[in-house]
């Protein structure tokens, strides 16, 4: 492992020209704002880096890769942060 270092709810390792992001937010890895906002960050900085051949989407967790978008937390929003949660995972 050349590098290695820690967010909130994403962990990043590099290994030689592979990055590998694991999801890190609890057992379920329920995809919520921050996280969403932080897996977005961080394949805007892979797209940028000449380095990063490829790149590996994973989870800490060894039961669920992600069990989908964190349903109670989308109950709360307002239709703008709805809609900028689903701008998000349209890419």
């Amino acid at each position: 492992m050349q590098g290695e270092y820690d967010m909130d709810v994403i962990h990043v390792e590099r290994h030689d020209q592979v990055a590998v992001l694991k999801l890190n937010r609890g057992v379920t890895n329920a995809l919520n704002s921050p996280l969403l906002h932080e897996l977005a960050e961080h394949l805007r900085q892979m797209k940028g880096d000449s380095a990063v051949r490829a790149l590996v989407l994973g989870s800490e967790s060894e039961k669920f890769f992600s069990i989908g978008l964190d349903i109670p937390e989308l109950f709360g929003l307002a239709q703008q942060d709805f809609s900028r949660i689903l701008s998000i995972t349209r890419g």
